[in-house]
């Protein structure tokens, strides 16, 4: 039987592979390649045709012939029920079909099978993509707390947070740019969602969006040299808020510098009071709430 549905062709965006890279806070984060998987379900099935392939050399080379499979208990029309799985139900529960999916819900647990419980897993996936790019296209400058917060978990998730990341840098919100931050102060260091959080910080468009309060954050965190730290500095104590916290104290450490290590790294700051007046201001300003 015929099923219609809507296909959604889901953002592309995030890594699909990314081998683990250890990167500091001074440093700009590695860039990743970008490789679209493909399909769940074709990759499993491409497997098991591969694995039936091997049987049937095996056996030619060995003279023996495959001995044919026990008939099946079931009857026809379950055997009919069970290739419509197959060949219509997976491959739309897959691309999140809400009707497939429940159908696969509705089945006892220990009844699925390894390809059921992967489509089972990677739709329900993607209807919580399709969920969050909804409340981005809706304006994440004008949505509840509650769905920034339903925005920020789905972030922070390691199966969703690529793509829920990717599509918050393009939408061009300010409010936008302060979820992918926070993302990247909660995430581990060298972790996927670290390093795709904190290229997309550093993109123009998303530069660009962000409020001067953020701005400041983002810049503190990459400064190296005195000169540009001490612009830095001054424009924090007009602009900053907490988040900034972090990257005016890294100023105020004397060493890090020189062969051994020990130099101080941004010397010119010593003979000013801007910097404490900075920590100071930053310190009273409290970030947007998320």
């Amino acid at each position: 039987m015929h099923r219609s549905h809507t296909h959604e062709t889901p953002v592309e965006v995030g890594p699909s592979s990314i081998a683990p890279v250890a990167w500091t806070d001074t440093y700009d984060p590695p860039v990743i390649p970008l490789e679209p998987p493909l399909p769940r379900w074709v990759w499993i099935s491409s497997s098991i045709a591969a694995l039936f392939v091997l049987i049937s050399a095996l056996a030619a080379g060995s003279g023996e012939a495959i001995p044919e499979p026990a008939a099946p208990v079931e009857s026809p029309v379950a055997r009919v029920e069970d290739s419509e799985h197959e060949t219509e139900l997976v491959p739309l529960a897959i691309e999140g079909d809400g009707a497939s999916l429940e159908r696969l819900l509705m089945m006892p647990a220990d009844a699925r099978s390894v390809t059921e419980v992967l489509a089972l897993t990677e739709g329900q996936r993607v209807r919580e993509l399709r969920s969050a790019r909804a409340l981005i296209d809706a304006g994440v400058d004008g949505i509840s707390q509650a769905d920034r917060r339903q925005l920020l978990a789905l972030a922070r998730r390691a199966d969703t947070g690529p793509e829920v990341l990717g599509a918050l840098a393009a939408s061009g919100a300010s409010r936008a740019t302060d979820l992918i931050f926070s993302v990247r102060q909660s995430a581990a260091k060298g972790s996927v969602l670290s390093i795709v959080a904190a290229q997309l910080l550093l993109s123009p468009s998303t530069r660009a969006a962000s409020s001067p309060a953020l701005s400041v954050a983002v810049e503190l965190e990459r400064i190296r040299d005195c000169e540009g730290a001490a612009l830095l500095v001054h424009r924090a104590i007009s602009d900053a808020d907490r988040r900034a916290l972090g990257g005016l104290r890294r100023l105020a450490r004397r060493t890090g510098c020189g062969p051994d290590g020990r130099g101080d790294c941004f010397a010119c700051l010593r003979g000013s009071r801007e910097l404490a007046e900075a920590v100071r201001s930053a310190s009273r300003r409290t970030p947007p709430g998320l």
